[in-house]
């Protein structure tokens, strides 16, 4: 029924089809900011700073997690709840026992998004 309370004609009746969303297999980014790739720094505790994100559309970033030396990855803390734009981890840095003698160390943050796919960023450090 109309405006005027007169009776039209029936439409057609419509059909469609809903989407689905594609399948997410890009990884995310992730990359380390402090300390700075190649530095010198004073053996103890180290806070680890970093970024991470997902590609847009995405289904989101995970987690990050921190190794040192090839060890087991440590869970890092966002920025805030969910918020993976920024994050931090402490770790313990060991120096040399030999004196002046530097030691090299590498880093690795690994970002897992939602999906699953891994994306990984390493530096290397050095202790005295």
């Amino acid at each position: 029924m109309n405006n005027a309370g007169s009776i039209g004609d029936v439409s057609s009746q419509a059909s469609g089809t809903t989407g689905t969303a594609a399948a997410d297999n890009t990884p995310p980014t992730v990359n380390i900011t402090s300390p700075i790739n190649g530095t010198s720094i004073s053996s103890g505790n180290t806070l680890v700073k970093g970024t991470a994100q997902d590609n847009v559309g995405g289904s989101g970033v995970n987690t990050v997690a921190v190794s040192l030396d090839s060890g087991i990855f440590a869970t890092a803390t966002p920025s805030s709840p969910g918020n993976w734009s920024a994050w931090s981890i402490k770790v313990v840095i060991q120096g040399s026992n030999k004196g002046s003698h530097t030691h090299i160390h590498t880093l690795t943050a690994k970002a897992t998004d939602k999906a699953g796919n891994i994306a990984t960023n390493q530096i290397t450090i050095t202790t005295k």
